[in-house]
């Protein structure tokens, strides 16, 4: 199955301009790989045969702060690279200028290369989310497990070869086995795997395996690069106050996934304020401005 299987991530020098750097663990504290920890499992997803890993980890990652599955053939088909593929940092640049959702395009079936790489043209807008992102400076195990644990995961990003015995537990590339691909994965928890620490990381090829354990030696080998972390804004029970389309000030309470307040506004004919350019102004409705 592996050798259906797309992967897609492109390598790329570091640039510091591109993130802000998160501090190394407090002193003093530090992460017991001995009591498995676990973060709520997003959505099975299967990338198919399309290099989409990229927006595959991200859009679990994004899943895991909001709720809100992301159309990965509109993120996609956005940044993919001249012969396919993605930079890791990609989809979190991106989400700035917007992102279709699935509530409003649902991705091919299935998930070919050629599928996902065709720009998604529908009457909707794209809806912009505003996401901090960086790069820890502790990439060690401990590091990455004590992010997940505090920024609801991360994504990382691993090399990898094709000849394994245990997908579940991959081994890192050796001279024995060197690299074949890149590939970027959801960390969404940790524990102890055949006596090492492990990072538990869902799996974007679901149709043949669920999760990815990477142990210890993968991180110590230097198989382990790029992990990024990001925050956004929690949407929990707001109150927005908007004008209906008759001129009156109504208030709507809505206790779903942002993204349903649009629905919700036009089933009651209120307008979201706009931006001058016509797009929906999502900063006033995120903080309840008073218009």
């Amino acid at each position: 199955m592996i050798h259906l299987s797309g992967k897609g991530l492109v390598k790329v020098k570091k640039d510091p301009r591109d993130y802000q750097l998160m501090g190394a663990r407090p002193g003093g504290v530090s992460v017991d790989f001995t009591k498995e920890f676990r973060l709520p499992e997003p959505p099975d997803e299967d990338q198919g045969s399309s290099l989409s890993c990229t927006w595959q980890g991200f859009s679990y990652y994004f899943w895991q702060w909001t709720g809100i599955q992301l159309s990965r053939q509109d993120g996609y088909s956005q940044t993919v690279l001249p012969g396919g593929g993605g930079y890791a940092v990609d989809p979190y640049k991106k989400m700035k200028q917007g992102c279709f959702t699935r509530l409003q395009h649902q991705d091919p079936n299935p998930e070919t290369e050629a599928n996902m790489t065709v720009l998604v043209k529908i009457g909707d807008t794209r809806r912009a989310f505003n996401v901090t992102f960086w790069q820890p400076q502790d990439m060690s195990i401990d590091g990455i497990a004590w992010a997940i644990s505090n920024y609801k995961g991360c994504t990382i990003c691993i090399d990898g070869y094709n000849g394994q015995q245990d997908w579940t537990k991959p081994e890192p590339p050796s001279k024995q086995h060197p690299s074949e691909w890149s590939h970027m994965l959801y960390a969404m928890g940790y524990g102890m795997v055949d006596g090492q620490k492990a990072i538990l990381c869902k799996s974007s090829w679901c149709g043949w395996v669920k999760y990815h354990w990477i142990k210890e030696n993968y991180f110590t080998s230097g198989s382990v690069f790029a992990p990024y972390v990001m925050e956004t804004k929690e949407m929990a029970n707001p109150f927005v106050e908007l004008i209906n389309n008759k001129g009156k000030v109504g208030v709507i309470t809505y206790i779903d996934v942002p993204e349903n307040l649009v629905y919700e506004s036009k089933k009651y004919g209120i307008d979201l304020p706009k931006k001058t350019d016509g797009s929906i102004d999502w900063d006033k409705v995120q903080y309840g401005v008073k218009l």
